[in-house]
């Protein structure tokens, strides 16, 4: 056995990479990002980038390009809420402790978020604590006189999100510039002009351009041979991570942590497999670009 790609989800994975490892089979996670998934496993690579890889190159992003800015960061905390709804027989504890570990996953997002802002340096930053799962009003912590307001949101509870770049939209505030987490590009409901008014920007690994003649190639030979549109997160990804990988198997007639591997972009996913590369705890990409919303179109923006 040459090659296994997937399970696709974190927890089976596990299972799998670790009897593949004895065998000295290599692995690929095509879907999870989760930061720990290759630990101990070394000849496993992980194909979307951690949250932690791509919160701290956004994070560089903005020092570089707005740390003269007023920056605000924006995170929930309702901690209080929750023990008090515990106390009063409103949420059992399972639904308690899951909620807490979400508050903890955001303040940790938080940290990645600014780990390259030298805050005392900064021109002006502030931090507001969301109490509830929605924010009453955001118009009064804008500072109207600031040429930029940078908006760094470190959440991925969709609710949340939505109500809160609805209330930043409802500003008319043209100066705003939002920061926010790689999921939201899952995130169907958001709305396209809000994340265009918003100049919303995430960190991803890699954009489809559906005016790419191989994006429309692969389109045309999909629905011929499908009858049926290519997805992004499964058709074009999966192609890539195919594509990516047979292709190294075939060239080098086997795959190896210790192996350089090439860089590639590809239609959706971009690879680049040799930065900090740790033989022990297999292989993560590195490779991270920032992307933007704007004139109906998702550009990159860290070029």
């Amino acid at each position: 056995m040459d090659l296994v790609i997937g399970p696709f989800y974190s927890k089976n994975f596990k299972i799998a990479a670790e009897i593949l490892s004895r065998r000295d089979v290599p692995i690929i996670a095509p879907l999870s990002s989760k930061g720990n998934l290759l630990e101990n496993i070394p000849n496993a690579f992980q194909v979307i980038p951690t949250k932690k890889r791509q919160m701290k190159y956004l994070s560089d992003f903005i020092y570089e390009n707005y740390m003269h800015s007023t920056i605000t960061l924006l995170r929930r905390d309702n901690s209080n809420e929750l023990t008090l709804k515990l106390e009063a027989g409103k949420i059992d504890s399972a639904l308690y402790l899951k909620n807490k570990k979400k508050i903890s996953d955001e303040e940790k997002y938080a940290d990645w978020m600014i780990s390259a802002l030298e805050i005392d340096s900064l021109a002006a930053f502030k931090e507001i604590i969301v109490e509830g799962n929605v924010i009453d009003s955001i118009h009064h912590e804008l500072d109207s006189m600031a040429e930029t307001n940078v908006i760094l949101i470190p959440s991925i509870e969709k609710d949340f999100v939505i109500d809160l770049l609805t209330k930043l939209n409802a500003t008319r505030d043209s100066n705003i510039v939002v920061f926010g987490m790689p999921d939201w590009i899952h995130f169907k409901e958001l709305n396209y002009d809000y994340l265009m008014n918003l100049n919303v920007h995430l960190p991803n690994s890699g954009i489809l351009s559906y005016q790419d003649s191989l994006t429309q190639y692969f389109i045309d030979h999909y629905q011929e041979s499908t009858n049926s549109a290519p997805s992004e997160r499964f058709a074009f990804s999966g192609f890539d991570v195919t594509y990516y990988f047979l292709s190294l198997v075939n060239q080098y007639g086997g795959l190896s942590s210790k192996m350089y591997l090439e860089p590639k972009n590809l239609l959706n996913l971009n690879f680049d497999f040799n930065y900090k590369r740790d033989e022990k705890n297999g292989s993560r990409n590195q490779s991270v670009q920032i992307i933007k919303f704007e004139n109906l179109e998702i550009i990159r923006v860290d070029k």
